[in-house]
């Protein structure tokens, strides 16, 4: 079956978002899979990363929504495909977002077309490089939040930045103060006027 291929590789292409609507609200979305013998899709999700303690068959469409979410903590998000035989593709790229009371009025975007490499990457004996796509010539602010929502680092603040990919930004595991962080995920936000990216990093010592 080739359905566990497709929709990782559609996840690698940044087709699958989470964007956020109204307080506790989030719509996920992705591409449709073209494979004929389809027959719908299971939406995971939960509080640590590949631990969902939810699981929705969503049947064969390309958006759910998921209410009732709880704020300040983060989410993680998966899909996987599954055929008329019964069998299931693995789960796709993680998508994650952190709900907060500030943000409900913004268009929240987690695209898994933005990332950083290497991930996971040692504090302190590496960088870790940021890619993101900018749809238009945008003023850019960057920054690493603990999985409490508390900001950990300001990478870049308020730069403007030409449309396209850009891979320059970087951050070498250190917080405010110049110290290594603790080993664990981080998230990083990349924002601009008109939408915010999240990307997952995890820190290694």
């Amino acid at each position: 079956m080739k359905l566990l291929e497709k929709i990782k590789h559609l996840a690698r292409h940044g087709i699958m978002c989470a964007m956020l609507f109204p307080p506790g609200t989030v719509i996920i979305t992705w591409n449709a899979n073209t494979e004929a013998d389809l027959q719908g899709y299971r939406v995971y999700y939960g509080n640590a990363s590949r631990n969902y303690h939810t699981q929705q068959d969503v049947g064969n469409v390309t958006q759910w929504t998921i209410d009732n979410l709880s704020e300040n903590v983060p989410y993680y998000f998966a899909v996987t495909a599954y055929d008329t035989a019964g069998n299931e593709s693995g789960y796709s790229d993680e998508a994650f977002i952190i709900l907060n009371p500030t943000n409900s009025a913004d268009t929240v975007r987690v695209n898994l077309n933005s990332y950083n490499f290497p991930n996971p990457f040692q504090a302190g004996a590496q960088t870790t490089n940021l890619r993101y796509v900018l749809d238009d010539q945008s003023v850019v602010t960057i920054k690493v939040y603990d999985v409490r929502n508390s900001v950990v680092k300001t990478l870049v603040d308020g730069e403007l930045k030409s449309a396209g990919e850009h891979i320059e930004d970087t951050w070498d595991g250190r917080d405010e103060a110049g110290n290594l962080v603790a080993n664990g995920d981080y998230f990083c936000e990349i924002r601009t006027a008109a939408y915010r990216h999240f990307i997952k990093i995890t820190v290694i010592n």
